[in-house]
């Protein structure tokens, strides 16, 4: 019984891997594809937990940015609430409201880490530059807020943080699947 590549039509000989005419792969996909496709259809995440802590499959721009403001909100809300509660008479944090307040900074960097693998395989590229962004979001929770007030190190890590926060941005995912899943753009 002849074989037909599903993407081209062109007919596949036994034992073939990959469509001579269109380089398509035959055969079962690949097992790091993301679970979160239908007949190589995108479907949407369906709660909280998938949405920000999933680290397989796609996500695009849109979404993505509307995650990384949601995250950013929740974060704010619960740090002005550090805040709050433990500030002095003079507007201060207190040393233990520092320290929960940077462990709250260092934990927050788990939604972002889970979010920018997913831009990033959107991008057709693996999870090595979350990485990266996670340290460079742990040196940030470490400096100081001015920006004037910075050493070298701490300046180069800020720009090399908003650099890389613009590619994951603007920049367009692959056209089509790839090998982490199905196009979110459908």
């Amino acid at each position: 019984m002849a074989q037909f590549c599903p993407e081209c039509g062109t007919e596949i000989k036994a034992g073939e891997k990959f469509c001579k005419a269109c380089g398509k792969k035959i055969g079962a996909a690949p097992s790091n594809v993301d679970l979160n496709t239908s007949g190589g259809r995108y479907e949407e995440d369906h709660d909280v937990a998938d949405m920000i802590f999933k680290t397989t499959g796609r996500l695009n721009r849109l979404r993505y940015l509307k995650r990384c403001l949601a995250v950013a909100a929740v974060e704010a809300i619960i740090l002005s609430t550090v805040f709050i509660l433990f500030s002095n008479d003079w507007g201060e944090l207190s040393t233990f409201g520092s320290i929960v307040a940077l462990i709250l900074l260092i934990i927050g960097q788990a939604p972002y880490y889970c979010l920018n693998v997913r831009r990033l395989h959107d991008l057709d590229k693996d999870e090595t530059l979350a990485y990266v962004f996670v340290a460079l979001g742990i040196i940030g929770a470490f400096s100081s807020a001015d920006i004037f007030e910075m050493s070298f190190f701490e300046k180069v890590a800020y720009v090399v943080e908003v650099i890389f926060g613009v590619y994951l941005l603007f920049f367009p995912g692959t056209h089509g699947e790839n090998k982490y899943g199905a196009d979110p753009l459908g």
